[in-house]
């Protein structure tokens, strides 16, 4: 086995004959320029005579061109000895959680365990360096690409293992990117921006994978960072505003109320819907300001609504990561205060999937905003599709269950009976608990008849309407209901 380096940075004196750079921005060197080959020493800090210890803090700028000069140098190598290389950009997926919910203390110790992990999984490594906040660079020399993705593999595996630290479990997940020299690129800077690409690419698949870079890649990223740059000038020019799905009534088509929902009125583009821009907002920091904005619309929307129709509710949209920001919460307890009265008619929607990431925080998050407005709703979205539904709905200050819509289309589908059986336990759920349930992704009468014999008295789909432009929805509430036969007719 190999001892530590006790008492410096608690992770394995593991290197090969370039270096091993550990968290926070140190590297373990070797002094020997003339020595190849990959070498293991034991033994403590203080007794390994042929290697020192460096420091490479400085800014990500200065650790990057630090990364750059290493992965050259492995490519003259490369070069020389005619084989390829691989850059290996690995980024810990969701990590910003673990920091924002447990401290950035705890976040430093699970690093290093990964870099540990890292160094044991891959030997064969030129380099293992951390690039910056919960991204790692690997650079190994391939003999062939099939033992490149063992290698890879053998990483995906080391991270499934859990991380015990302070009495906690936590189950970490990984993004890897592959850049291969000299076939994506023959220079440091143009390899790692490619692994870097290819990365995002593995993101955008469904996450906990790696990803080879290829070209169209590098389309798809300039076209991502055209449409983040425009984002942000749209956020701007107001450009992003709501469109509004009515909320019906079973039991008699009678409007409810209204889902706002963002659409970008892209000035060339035309009408974006949110899956096209939404998932670009959150990777530049922007989904909090847009939730925002879609609320300020909706409130002025609601004013002129309640004025002749009292009753009138509408639902926004909030993601559970703007309630870990304090600036976008005092923004949200602003704009409620500001709102008075009318925040009683207003619902604020967040996915399961997404309060479940840190429960905790959303609780204490979400009651500070009841506290500021306490005619406020707060509903779980997507309600079904977490895996502790059941466990943590009575200690969040919920009103409202969306039951998620693959239960709905799953009664029109191969599997209705449990379809049924889910949806009549979550009709149950929220009557024995006092919540009201509503069901969307309606889309066929037949799924309408269906939840009004389980119980289940409010509905919203493309079966009544899809998403309205102000002027429609403000007429489709004038007319009081909208029945399927009627849904052309808002359309036009």
């Amino acid at each position: 086995g190999h001892d530590r380096f006790a008492g410096i940075l608690g992770v394995e004196a593991v290197a090969t004959a370039a270096e091993f750079a550990l968290p926070f921005g140190f590297a373990v060197e070797e002094q020997d320029l003339g020595r190849h080959g990959p070498i293991r020493e034991s033994g403590n800090a203080r007794g390994i005579g042929t290697r020192r210890l460096r420091a490479v803090r400085g800014s990500c700028h200065a650790r990057a061109q630090w990364i750059g000069a290493r992965i050259d140098d492995a490519a003259e190598r490369s070069q020389r000895e005619q084989t390829r290389l691989a850059v290996v950009l690995v980024d810990l997926d969701d990590f910003k959680l673990v920091n924002d919910s447990y401290g950035h203390s705890l976040g430093d110790e699970i690093l290093k365990t990964v870099a540990s992990r890292l160094a044991a999984s891959v030997p064969a490594a030129d380099s293992i360096a951390r690039l910056g906040g919960d991204e790692f660079v690997l650079v190994v020399h391939v003999d062939a690409l099939d033992s490149l993705v063992q290698q890879v593999e053998r990483l995906f595996e080391a991270m499934r293992e859990p991380v015990e630290l302070r009495g906690m479990r936590f189950v970490l997940r990984m993004s890897a990117g592959i850049a291969l020299y000299p076939a994506d690129a023959t220079d440091a800077e143009a390899l790692l921006r490619q692994a870097d690409t290819a990365m995002y690419a593995a993101k955008a698949g469904g996450r906990d994978r790696h990803a080879f870079f290829a070209p169209p890649m590098a389309l798809a990223s300039r076209t991502t960072l055209t449409l983040r740059h425009e984002l942000q000038r749209a956020l701007e020019r107001d450009e992003i505003r709501p469109c509004y799905q009515p909320r019906v009534a079973l039991s008699s088509s009678r409007v409810l109320g209204f889902e706002a929902l963002a659409r970008w009125h892209h000035p060339e583009r035309g009408v974006l819907l949110p899956g096209e821009f939404l998932e670009i907002a959150a990777q530049g920091g922007m989904l909090g300001r847009i939730d925002q904005r879609i609320l300020a619309h909706a409130l002025a929307d609601l004013a002129g609504w309640r004025r002749s129709h009292p009753d009138c509710m509408v639902s926004v949209n909030l993601d559970a990561s703007d309630l870990q920001d304090e600036a976008l919460v005092a923004g949200l307890l602003q704009q409620l205060d500001t709102a008075g009265d009318l925040a009683d008619a207003v619902e604020i929607e967040i996915t399961e999937t997404s309060l479940m990431r840190n429960i905790e925080q959303a609780a204490r998050t979400l009651a500070r905003l009841r506290e500021a407005a306490p005619g406020l709703r707060i509903a779980i979205d997507d309600f079904g599709s977490g895996y502790s539904s059941l466990a943590y709905v009575g200690r969040l200050p919920v009103a409202t269950l969306k039951i998620d819509r693959s239960f709905v289309a799953e009664l029109g589908g191969g599997n209705p009976r449990n379809a049924r059986a889910i949806i009549h336990s979550i009709v149950d759920l929220s009557r024995s608990l006092g919540l009201h349930v509503i069901a969307e992704g309606v889309e066929t009468i037949g799924q309408a008849d269906e939840l009004r014999r389980l119980d289940c008295l409010e509905a919203q789909g493309f079966l009544f309407a899809p998403g309205l432009p102000h002027a429609q929805a403000s007429a489709l509430l004038q007319a009081g209901f909208v029945t399927a036969a009627g849904v052309h007719a808002v359309r036009s």
